[in-house]
C-alpha cells in the first residue's frame, strides 16, 4: 500500500492541503489518512478508493509485474480503463501463489 499512500501524500501536498483538510474533504477519518500515507499494510479498500476519488483515481486488483514497479511516489502504474488488459505479461515467471498488486485507474 505504500505506493498508494505515497501517491495520496504527494497529490494532497500538491493541492496544498493538510491531512486534516484532506480527511474532511474526502469524508475519511484523520487517523485513516495518516495510516494510509504512512504505508499501513492493512487498510480497507473502500476507504482507499474514497481517498483516491479526490484525484479522479481508483484502485483495482491486478497482477504484480516488474514493469509496473515504481521507484518514486510520482510514478504509479499506468492507468488502464480496460481491466482485461491488466493481465500478467508472459515474459514474467509463473508464480506458485497468486500475487496481486493494486493498480490505480
Amino acid at each position: 500500500m505504500s505506493r498508494i499512500g505515497d501517491y495520496v501524500k504527494e497529490n494532497r501536498r500538491r493541492l496544498g492541503i493538510t491531512q486534516e483538510e484532506f480527511a474532511v474533504r474526502s469524508g475519511l477519518g484523520l487517523r485513516f489518512v495518516r495510516e494510509l500515507e504512512q504505508g499501513k499494510k492493512t487498510v480497507r479498500m473502500d476507504k482507499v478508493n474514497q481517498a483516491l476519488q479526490m484525484f479522479g483515481m481508483e484502485a483495482v486488483p491486478g497482477p504484480i509485474s516488474q514493469t509496473h514497479e515504481t521507484s518514486s511516489a510520482g510514478s504509479v502504474p499506468s492507468a488502464k480503463k480496460d481491466k482485461k488488459k491488466a493481465e500478467k505479461p508472459s515474459s514474467l515467471p509463473d508464480r506458485s501463489e497468486k500475487e496481486e498488486d493494486i493498480w490505480l485507474l
